[in-house]
């Protein structure tokens, strides 16, 4: 995982402890620029970012929002 934001690297170390993610594949995925964990961390008015995991034939793409 890039060194940068700590408060990002520790959702997505979370995130990706919970579906069993690789930090590699955190970062294969782009999840570091994602829009919903940006809005998140860097918009007080936004106050929940969901995260789910659909599953593809070879692969587990995490989907975030900041909707329930």
């Amino acid at each position: 995982m890039p060194v940068g934001d700590s408060r990002k690297e520790y959702i997505l170390s979370t995130i990706g402890g919970h579906f069993s993610l690789s930090s590699a594949e955190i970062e294969v995925q782009g999840l570091h620029d994602n829009s919903a964990l940006n809005s998140f961390l860097d918009d007080g008015n936004i106050t929940s970012l969901c995260a789910a995991i659909k599953l593809s034939d070879k692969d587990k793409i995490v989907h975030m929002s900041n909707k329930v």
